[in-house]
């Protein structure tokens, strides 16, 4: 899943990931390095100076990617036609909730929105019983295991 964020960037050495700026000229051109993380954070809305559409909302970037994948493992189980629409209709709504609002300010993203997701990943694993997470954890994030 983390390919999504490496979108319209190369994975090698290649003047089309250099971003404009004096700073970031300094940095070599290899994938999104010019651009840090802001590619990879999830609820974060940052500009791509190389593009026509510079606005990018990595929320839209990623429920694009997840629903794909989701599609691409349902064909692959065989599952019925109506039983894919509801599945993926339901993953949608749950997956927008999770990653919350999209903002350009990168701040507020690490101190408000990132730990609300974070608590609504861990309760969301907890409903289906996918991980095993530490008690520490759930009760760092003021959740209870159920």
């Amino acid at each position: 899943m983390h390919l999504w964020s490496h979108q319209n960037f190369t994975g090698t050495y290649d003047c089309y990931n250099a971003m404009p700026g004096f700073f970031r000229s300094m940095i070599i051109d290899i994938g999104h390095a010019d651009m840090a993380a802001d590619p990879d954070y999830v609820g974060y809305i940052w500009r791509d100076k190389r593009l026509i559409n510079e606005r990018i909302d990595n929320n839209k970037r990623l429920l694009i990617a997840a629903l794909k994948l989701l599609e691409e493992y349902l064909v692959y189980f065989q599952e019925n036609e109506p039983a894919q629409k509801k599945l993926i209709k339901e993953t949608k709504k749950q997956l927008k909730w999770d990653f919350g609002q999209s903002t350009k300010y990168l701040l507020w993203n690490f101190l408000i929105a990132y730990p609300v997701r974070m608590r609504s990943y861990i309760h969301l694993s907890i409903l289906h019983d996918e991980l095993d997470i530490p008690n520490s954890i759930l009760k760092m994030n003021g959740l209870i295991r159920l």
